[in-house]
């Protein structure tokens, strides 16, 4: 593994152990994949520890029952949701550009 992925790793980890609690309670009992925990740290990068607080705690309380896709389709709604206006416009006019509209 190259330095650049295990700091990655590392982040990730870090990300979820202290900005996500919950995602790191339901990985600890074995009932989140670490693989979707990492992915759902990367999609709350953005936010500020806050925000990605809410986040966190508004998908610990659904991730039994969902599959991973609607999780994190969710996830990445509940992101956009806490995002500064200006931030979450700039999100929307790139998905527009990436769909050719």
């Amino acid at each position: 593994m190259r330095p650049v992925e295990a700091r990655v790793l590392m982040a990730n980890a870090l990300d979820v152990r202290h900005r996500l609690p919950s995602l790191w309670r339901l990985v600890m009992a074995g009932a989140l994949p670490v693989w979707q925990a990492r992915r759902l740290a990367t999609l709350t990068m953005e936010l500020p520890a806050h925000e990605a607080g809410l986040v966190d705690l508004q998908l610990g309380r659904v991730i039994g029952g969902m599959s991973f896709t609607r999780i994190e389709r969710l996830a990445e709604a509940l992101v956009l949701e806490h995002l500064p206006v200006a931030v979450a416009e700039a999100h929307r006019e790139a998905a527009l550009d990436s769909r050719g509209v």
